[in-house]
């Protein structure tokens, strides 16, 4: 005789489900698509935004266990969260994946053919920049000296797949930055709080141009919403798509000085997609070298 376990959701237990409002408003539209690195590589519906959030409600709904094919698909998701900023209903989809990733991990259900080992050295070297960074001083000297083009042109790496799968996929190694000051002081009339901004375990590493480039921009508030603030900026990918508008980002308030700065979470001004609404010019100095892709958030009375 089976049993139903208070709080607990189709195949999912009690403990950080997958939130069933969030699942249910995906509508299958088919937007993200084009927004999702795996799907644009492999093609297949189940490794698609759309189709992992079919395979989290049918295991919610109880139509289908936790299994290590399910597994397979969720896991070969990036995280990146492009398809939140493209999706029209708003589904949540970074948090129903970590949720449901949590609850394969403590079933134990695990994809198919996962190189534990190689996953055990990632998670036990890149969280951690102590770590990380003297590591990084070899791979600069492997790419620098020409080691890396010997090693590729002569094909040493050949009978070991799993390594040169990990070197085709290393980034050139900048040189070592200098680390950004603890404190940057606010430009204006006023300063009216304290924005932080998380460096992140490799971007400080291998990017360190974004951290430099996102400290220097401004940040507004609103006149009509004093309480919030935002920071426009212009990007790589700017042009017709934005009608020159440039992007937005709001800051989510912690306190009264301090804030969090994700841009996961830029969206394109409304005057993008109605050329009778007037959206303001991002200053010259909120300049980003880089592409951040983003969605629309319109208006409340729209």
């Amino acid at each position: 005789m089976s049993q139903t376990v208070p709080g607990a959701l189709g195949a999912f237990d009690a403990q950080d489900t997958p939130s069933m409002d969030g699942l249910r408003a995906c509508v299958h539209c088919g937007i993200c698509l084009p927004q999702c690195p795996t799907y644009r590589v492999l093609g297949e519906e189940m490794d698609s935004p759309r189709g992992r959030v079919y395979l989290m409600r049918a295991a919610a709904e109880d139509r289908i266990g936790l299994t290590p094919t399910m597994a397979r698909h969720l896991d070969l998701c990036l995280g990146c969260r492009a398809c939140e900023t493209a999706c029209p209903s708003g589904v949540p989809f970074g948090q129903l994946l970590e949720a449901t990733r949590g609850q394969l991990e403590r079933h134990g259900v695990v994809p198919p053919q996962r190189d534990s080992a190689t996953l055990r050295f990632l998670l036990d070297v890149f969280p951690y920049p102590n770590r990380l960074g003297p590591m990084l001083h070899g791979l600069r000297l492997y790419q620098w000296s020409g080691m890396q083009a010997m090693v590729r042109g002569l094909g040493l790496l050949a009978p070991f797949a799993k390594l040169r799968a990990m070197e085709a996929l290393l980034p050139p190694v900048p040189a070592s930055a200098a680390p950004l000051p603890t404190l940057v002081p606010a430009r204006g009339a006023r300063a009216r709080g304290r924005a932080g901004v998380l460096l992140g375990c490799a971007q400080r590493f291998f990017y360190p141009d974004v951290n430099a480039d996102t400290v220097r921009l401004l940040v507004y508030r609103p006149i009509e919403h004093p309480d919030q603030f935002f920071i426009p900026f212009r990007d790589s990918s700017n042009g017709d798509e934005t009608y020159e508008g440039g992007r937005y980002v709001h800051l989510d308030s912690l306190d009264t000085h301090k804030f969090i700065l994700d841009f996961n979470n830029s969206y394109n001004p409304y005057c993008a997609y109605d050329s009778t609404w007037i959206c303001p010019l991002p200053p010259p100095g909120n300049t980003l070298p880089f592409a951040v892709r983003a969605g629309m958030l319109a208006p409340k009375e729209h």
